[in-house]
């Protein structure tokens, strides 16, 4: 099922809403934009694979569709770059969020992940609340620009602070000395019991875990979710692409007798690889948690998608 958010756009001197579809399909690779766009809309797809990488997030392969509803109404503007981005981090199962009907989300997105100012600000606002919005993600840059409004505006500067927004926990009546739970935890998680048992069995007993399987299927997200059961603990998590250097920095040393997670393991270079061989042979007192595709384009005896390796 696509993913869906609302959205507005300039008619005359008004803003009429839309729905924006996010869906990623088998196939080869490709990114569409259909429903009468023009080319500032239709270039979303150079930020989102540059912007989407350099936040540390893999750019979907296979083939990308957005739908801009209805079909017959021009549409222009960078505003639709937030929404897009984040229905396909959403859709390759990389975040999980499920888009509100009554939450509007604006912004367009530098190759960096920043995200800057949208011109009409107040009268895009002024729509939405006629249409049922009632809470915005904005680009903070927008914020000495708004008049008043009833509208909740949460104001984001980057892709990052975007993400970490959404999993923010809800305000209300605190105890002391209760650890909130960090996002993810199992219970954000549908089935995966094999690897949840899995994943308690390696914390329990300090076990080295190595988590195999195709793009999207939650991997990532099972070892990000450990943190949860070890609460207090040194937690850190390294991505595939990092270096030697950075690998042997202090970030490491904190995370003794801690949660070591290595995400993309086969993206490892040699020597980086070395030296985790040395701290898998050296610390017994780590519990490490990897993830890696199965092969390189990660559809190695899927089910469901052809691998395509040569």
């Amino acid at each position: 099922m696509a993913v869906k958010f609302k959205s507005f756009v300039q008619k005359s001197d008004s803003f009429k809403p839309i729905s924006i579809e996010v869906e990623i399909l088998k196939g080869m690779p490709d990114f569409k934009v259909i429903g009468l766009s023009d080319r500032s809309i239709r270039e979303v797809h150079d930020r989102a694979r540059a912007a989407i990488k350099n936040n540390n997030y893999k750019f979907p392969i296979h083939r990308k569709i957005i739908n801009l509803v209805p079909a017959h109404l021009p549409k222009q503007g960078t505003h639709f770059d937030l929404p897009i981005i984040l229905g396909l981090l959403i859709k390759s199962g990389q975040i999980i969020y499920s888009p509100k009907p009554h939450t509007l989300f604006l912004g367009e997105v530098t190759l960096n992940g920043d995200i800057k100012p949208v011109p009409n600000i107040n009268s895009i606002l002024e729509s939405a609340k006629e249409n049922g919005i009632l809470e915005v993600f904005i680009p903070i840059e927008n914020m000495n620009d708004i008049f008043e409004t009833s509208l909740k505006l949460i104001p984001v500067s980057n892709l990052k602070e975007l993400v970490n927004n959404l999993y923010e926990p809800k305000q209300g009546k605190m105890t002391k000395n209760i650890v909130e739970p960090i996002f993810p935890t199992f219970d954000d998680i549908i089935n995966q019991h094999e690897a949840k048992r899995a994943i308690t069995l390696s914390l329990a007993g300090h076990h080295k875990l190595l988590l195999i399987g195709p793009p999207g299927c939650g991997k990532s997200v099972l070892a990000q979710s450990a943190q949860n059961l070890v609460p207090g603990q040194p937690f850190v998590s390294i991505n595939g692409d990092i270096s030697l250097a950075k690998l042997k920095s202090e970030k490491y040393s904190q995370s003794k007798k801690g949660l070591l997670v290595f995400n993309e393991l086969n993206e490892l270079n040699k020597q980086t690889l070395e030296h985790l061989k040395t701290i898998l042979e050296s610390s017994p007192s780590h519990t490490i948690i990897a993830t890696m595709n199965p092969c390189r384009c990660g559809y190695n005896n899927d089910p469901y998608k052809v691998c395509y390796c040569t």
